[in-house]
């Protein structure tokens, strides 16, 4: 009994980390270039190295949108 349980548990842990691996960069949507052009985002955070973080993920999407 528990080395069939053991089995079930080891595959079923080989079937996620296979599936974790084969992700790809996590997308949160599609923009429209320059579809913001001339709009302003404002963004609030903490600061410090939590904040440049936060800039950088925002970095393509500000380019790409053309918002400011």
């Amino acid at each position: 009994m528990k080395t069939k349980i053991g089995q079930v548990a080891a595959l079923g842990l080989l079937m996620i980390t296979t599936a974790a691996l084969a992700q790809s960069k996590p997308v949160a949507g599609e923009v429209a270039e320059g579809s913001l052009k001339g709009k302003t985002l404002t963004f609030v955070s903490y600061g410090g190295i939590y904040q440049d973080g936060q800039i950088a993920a925002l970095k393509e999407f500000v380019d790409k949108s053309g918002v400011t």
